[in-house]
């Protein structure tokens, strides 16, 4: 049951890097609010990152590597259900797949995670587990641009 939550995971970020590199080409639109909405007891906040100040949601651990002014997406989801917190930011990076999946895979191992030993670094993706907390990142290299998604659980 523990691995179903990242895997679920990993294949909503695979999808979304996907649908990013082919609908827009270059990077999103900021939004233009921060928007709370509930939907069968999840409540999800987008960040607002096009005004000054953290691009990062609320309570998104301080110390996982992300180039902040690099934000594309930030939000969180609040799972009432089960008491848990989602915690989802994208960036480009000019870094390569390779630089940042090392990144990851330092601060991963330094912070005590047990990495998923299915992690690849060829397909860029990498995910752990700390207590009863897991994270999953996504990197995708296109054209010169790479998209890092990050997706924090709480519980």
């Amino acid at each position: 049951m523990k691995f179903i939550v990242p895997v679920l995971v990993f294949v909503l970020i695979v999808l979304g890097g996907w649908l990013y590199f082919r609908e827009s080409g270059s990077s999103p639109k900021p939004t233009e609010q921060t928007v709370t909405t509930v939907t069968n007891g999840v409540q999800v906040t987008k960040t607002d990152i096009s005004k000054s100040g953290s691009k990062l949601p609320e309570g998104f651990p301080e110390d996982i590597p992300v180039e902040a002014a690099n934000i594309k997406d930030s939000y969180r989801a609040y799972y009432e259900k089960v008491k848990a917190t989602q915690y989802t930011v994208s960036y480009v990076s000019k870094l390569s797949k390779d630089t940042l999946w090392k990144t990851y895979s330092d601060f991963m191992n330094g912070e005590d995670f047990k990495v998923d030993p299915t992690s690849s670094r060829s397909l860029g993706q990498i995910s752990g587990v700390k207590g009863d907390d897991s994270m999953s990142v996504v990197i995708t290299a296109n054209a010169g641009v790479t998209l890092v998604q990050i997706v924090y659980l709480d519980r």
